[in-house]
């Protein structure tokens, strides 16, 4: 019987940890990220600030266990290799970890910033709800994806 209440008192969904997308294109909706594209700010200091801290770009990706993951270039998806900035890894289970109204400044390393609000929560047993805002304006109300023209 005891083990039977540990059972169903346990039960929690466990979900992804995801990160906060950012694509960043110009005007004519070249990746400024691409190293072959003839314009890219690959060599601007860019930085995030977070919960008072500055998180530098890394280059490369932690492989272990999922666990927070900084401020780093990847391929936006496995099926797309176009390169995107990717800030975080938040842990979202149900009963657990909550962020509403969390904020970030990406400085860009050229003197200019954006301010990147998100929601990230799980509402009930196994809704995600994924909000984000740039510079105060909603841009999705169903995923942690952006695009910024610079």
């Amino acid at each position: 019987m005891l083990a039977v209440m540990s059972l169903v008192s346990c039960k929690t969904w466990d979900f992804v940890n995801p990160d906060v997308c950012i694509m960043i294109m110009d005007d004519s909706g070249n990746n400024l990220l691409d190293p072959d594209a003839e314009v890219n700010i690959l060599s601007n200091n860019i930085t995030v600030d977070y919960d008072g801290q500055t998180h530098s770009l890394l280059r490369t990706r932690d492989s272990g266990p999922a666990r927070w993951q900084g401020l780093r270039i990847e391929p936006y998806s496995s099926s797309n290799n176009s390169p995107v900035l990717k800030f975080g890894e938040f842990k979202t289970t149900s009963g657990s970890s909550s962020y509403r109204g969390e904020v970030f400044t990406i400085n860009w390393g050229d003197g200019t910033s954006d301010e990147v609000q998100f929601d990230l929560y799980v509402r009930g047993t196994h809704n995600v709800i994924e909000k984000i805002w740039l510079n105060g304006e909603l841009q999705s109300d169903d995923s942690l994806v952006v695009t910024i023209v610079k």
